[in-house]
Parts: C-alpha cells; structure tokens; sequence
C-alpha cells in the first residue's frame, strides 16, 4: 500500500525518527493515513485534526429528544464508583466530557464538589436540565482551563475522550496544573489491542484521532511526570457485541426522533422504540460475538476499553 501523507513529525511528541505505516481510510472522499510512532509508541492518523465542535453536535448519539433520564450504565463509570466509595465529603472533581452528566448526578449525591465540562451543548444541556446548573460548562474543554487557572481539583476524570484530542501533551500539561498535589487523573480509551478494532466506524476520524495501548499511554504521561497507577481491560465482550451490532443498525430512532414534535404521546412512542431498538441489537448481536469473545481469548487477544488512574511519581 503507497502512503502519500507521511508525517514530518509526531503530533504526540514531537518525534521526528521512524513512523510506521499502519492502514488509510478514507471518509466522505477524505483520506486519512494511520501511523506508529517509534519514540511514543502511540498510533496517530494524518492529517491529525480535529472535527471541532458543529462535527460533534451534528453527529451526537444523543437523541433530539430526552428519551430516558441519564443514568449509570458505562462500564468505566460504574469502576470509577466502584474504586472511589469512600473519598473524604469535601473532595473536589472534574469530569471533562461530561455528557448528559450521569456521574455528575451519583457523585453530587455522594455530596463531593462536582464540576463537568463538555463542549456539546445538547449533551451540557440535558446535564443541567437534570442535575441542575452549577458548575456545568458548555465549552471547549481549552476554554475551560483559560477561564478557570486558579481551581484547583483532587480527581480529574477524562472518560472517552482522550483519543479525540488533537492537542494530547498540552492537554495533560494543562490537567496538570488543575490539580492539587496528591490528585489523580482517570481516563478511559479504546484499546487498540481489542479484536475487531478496525469494524467500528467511530474510531476512525474524525472523530477518534488517536489509538492507544498501556505503553503509549505511559510513555506520554511521563512527560508530566506521571504514571500509571491502576489499569483494567473493560468491555471486552461487549465491544465486540457492538462492533457487530453497528453493521446491523438501521439508526431508525435518530431519524425519527429529528422528525416528531415533543408532545408526551410522541416521547413516550419513542421510549418504546428506543428500548426495542436496543433489544433487536443484542438478539442479533450476541450469538456472533460469544464465537468471536472465544476466539480471541482461545488466540490471546483481549483489550475491550482501557480504564487507566495515573498520579504523579
């Protein structure tokens, strides 16, 4: 295979030695080329840029409609509550890429500090609508650190979003600077180690930047001096279930839900659709997926999604 774009320099580092090249994919007549870089270790597409913020609203999962209230169903979530049952009542977090703000709503409960930032302002929205408005932000997440320098945090947490970033070292540089000496950092990522990772249409950009493994993500993070202290492999079978599921979904609740007004008879027509939606999704989803679940670990393979805690050395 000829790549035409190959990097003068890594975007990660800023390495400029050897880049391995790993596949191109084209999107919407666009053409993107995936590489390794030899000092980092991490992969990266080129051009390394960014969709920006309409690219995301536009493409939200997010239906048009509040279809269900936010609640805790992501894997990463549900260990990140687990791990932190008994922090002090005083304790101060940020959830950056909050979403609907479903951690949001558990941890104020639990009576901690908590802030969130996301630059969507349907998912902001839906946040505040539910879990009210203090210190929930709808901006750019670089436009949070510029406005807030002087907060300072004892838990930052960076779900799902670290591999759309196409700014990752200065990123960290400034969570850094955010927080309090003894705090930690938690974030969540595809592996790139995962069976089928090249099936799942959102880890290409523009919308996924980046593809990481253990020791890409320790190898950046040592650049502000921090390591990993905790990792687990999450969704193992279930990432495949949904790669599969992807090549059979009609994407049938979205259209409707951009096309009917918000009455309560129409809402709750949707709620019906969206739960038999994602009941048709595991009938025809999971029997491939068991086969293939076995497979990988009969051949060694796992990944799933990265839940990483890193704290300064």
């Amino acid at each position: 295979m000829h790549f035409t774009q190959m990097p003068k320099n890594c975007p990660i580092c800023g390495g400029d030695k050897i880049f391995k090249p790993i596949q191109q994919h084209q999107n919407n007549g666009v053409v993107s080329a995936l590489f390794e870089c030899d000092s980092c270790s991490v992969q990266f597409w080129e051009p390394f840029k960014g969709a920006g913020k309409e690219w995301f609203e536009k493409n939200n999962a997010l239906s048009r409609i509040d279809i269900l209230k936010p609640v805790i169903n992501k894997s990463h979530h549900k260990e990140f509550l687990k791990r932190h049952k008994d922090l002090p009542k005083n304790t101060k977090i940020i959830d950056f890429g909050c979403g609907p703000g479903e951690l949001i709503g558990v941890l104020r409960k639990k009576g901690y500090d908590v802030w969130g930032v996301d630059h969507d302002r349907m998912a902001a929205g839906i946040a505040k609508k539910y879990f009210g408005d203090k210190n929930i932000y709808e901006m750019p997440l670089e436009e949070f650190f510029l406005k807030n320098k002087e907060e300072k945090f004892d838990v930052i947490t960076l779900f799902e979003v670290f591999q759309q970033l196409d700014n990752p070292l200065e990123f960290i540089q400034n969570l850094k600077r955010l927080l309090k000496p003894n705090g930690k950092i938690v974030l969540s990522m595809p592996s790139r180690t995962r069976l089928l990772v090249n099936l799942a249409s959102w880890d290409f950009p523009p919308h996924h930047l980046s593809r990481w493994d253990k020791e890409a993500v320790s190898n950046l993070f040592k650049k502000i001096n921090f390591k990993i202290s905790y990792l687990k492999h999450l969704n193992e079978f279930n990432m495949i279930v949904e790669a599969v599921n992807e090549k059979i979904r009609t994407g049938l609740v979205n259209k409707i839900s951009k096309n009917v007004s918000e009455t309560p008879k129409n809402i709750f027509l949707m709620r019906i659709i969206y739960i038999l939606a994602r009941a048709k999704d595991y009938v025809f989803g999971i029997i491939p997926s068991v086969f293939l679940f076995l497979w990988a670990k009969i051949n060694g393979l796992h990944g799933g999604a990265m839940y990483i805690e890193l704290k300064n050395k």
